[in-house]
């Protein structure tokens, strides 16, 4: 019987990837029902938290 095989990527960067997938989606609806501007400063507001939770981890 073959060990099965870990993956590579720790919890903290499955969980940055799950979030990353959830922006995407977000702007995909945002970018059809508000504004652009609108949906611009939300997407920079996770983009920054993103970053931040991503060199403090």
């Amino acid at each position: 019987m073959e060990k099965k095989k870990k993956g590579k990527c720790k919890k903290g960067e499955v969980e940055l990837l799950g979030l990353v997938l959830l922006i995407i989606g977000a702007v995909t609806i945002c970018a059809f029902l508000l504004p652009s501007k609108v949906w611009l400063i939300m997407l920079g507001g996770i983009m920054i938290f993103c970053g931040y939770k991503l060199f403090t981890a």
